[in-house]
């Protein structure tokens, strides 16, 4: 099962965290990894590509996992954010069984 964690601090997302595969189907035909492989691609672009924000970034092919954090306020960023999280929870809803929300809260 595929989690994203949603980190939020003051009602704001601040990043998120993307784990494991989704077990829909085999790796390279799982539409599920697929789609949120491509939101997590498109969310970091238009963050560190286009608003320059200068996220950090991991990413770990080991593991099946990435991680993005702002290291600085980003009111643009903000909406992609909240936009990425309104998808994942829309694909959610539609193959729970292969992926789950989680929001953790942050203070930094």
């Amino acid at each position: 099962m595929t989690t994203v964690r949603l980190i939020k601090n003051d009602g704001n997302i601040v990043g998120f965290e993307v784990s494991d595969h989704s077990g829909y189907a085999e790796s390279g035909s799982d539409i599920v990894c697929a789609a949120v492989s491509s939101a997590v691609s498109f969310a970091e672009t238009l963050i560190n590509d286009s608003f320059k924000a200068g996220a950090d970034v991991e990413v770990n092919p080991d593991k099946a996992s990435v991680k993005l954090r702002l290291t600085k306020s980003c009111e643009r960023c903000q909406g992609v954010l909240e936009a990425f999280e309104r998808h994942m929870r829309a694909i959610s809803e539609e193959y729970p069984k292969y992926i789950k929300i989680l929001e953790v809260q942050s203070n930094a």
